[in-house]
């Protein structure tokens, strides 16, 4: 049975790859219309 702290650790990190990829897809949408800009993903 895995302990609780394995199990926070394993949201915490979903949630700062989730807010991670969120950013950069927010920057996606900001420069949608930028001559020359690449969209990036993670």
């Amino acid at each position: 049975v895995p302990s609780f702290g394995n199990l926070f650790g394993i949201h915490e990190n979903a949630l700062l790859l989730r807010e991670r990829r969120m950013r950069v897809l927010s920057e996606n949408i900001a420069n949608a219309e930028t001559p020359h800009y690449k969209s990036k993903d993670i």
